[in-house]
């Protein structure tokens, strides 16, 4: 799942010195229970895979996340999780490997 936050990398935060650190970064949040059943800590590195491309993200437990789910914030500035997505598709499938 993807979806935005209220402080990302748009063009208004962006370009605000003073405001653009808000932009927290991108993390990927799985719910506890997928996360210790792939032995994941949060803070770990993992690759996040789909048909298009791999990403590497520090994994976090998030137990609002439905299991057998990820969420994303979008238009981070540290990731390009666009790149992950194949919009010709109703979903994205992603694996998520540990390192």
């Amino acid at each position: 799942v993807v979806s935005r936050v209220l402080y990302d990398a748009g063009v208004a935060l962006s370009n605000a010195p003073n405001l653009a650190p808000l932009a927290a970064g991108t993390r990927l949040h799985l719910n506890g229970i997928d996360r210790d059943r792939l032995g994941i800590t949060d803070g770990a590195q993992v690759r996040v895979s789909s048909a298009r491309t791999s990403i590497m993200l520090a994994a976090e437990r998030d137990d609002r996340v439905p299991r057998g789910s990820a969420w994303v914030a979008f238009n981070q500035p540290d990731a390009a999780i666009a790149e992950l997505i194949d919009l010709s598709s109703p979903v994205t499938d992603v694996r998520v490997e540990t390192l």
